[in-house]
């Protein structure tokens, strides 16, 4: 019998907001919606990993 497997998502991101000014931001809610503003693009952190399959860990 497995063992259910839980796994948390977590994205990490930096945004350019001047020359030589960064913000660094950090999500952990599978339902947020990420905005890439540089190409007009949304979507959900959940929806970034949606059809990569992990390799179990011994």
């Amino acid at each position: 019998m497995a063992d259910a497997i839980t796994r948390k998502t977590r994205l990490l991101s930096d945004s350019k907001t001047d020359d030589k000014k960064w913000i660094f931001s950090e999500y952990e809610e599978d339902n947020r919606i990420v905005t890439l503003s540089s190409i007009q693009f949304q979507i959900s952190i959940s929806g970034i990993h949606d059809k990569v399959e992990f390799e179990a860990r011994e």
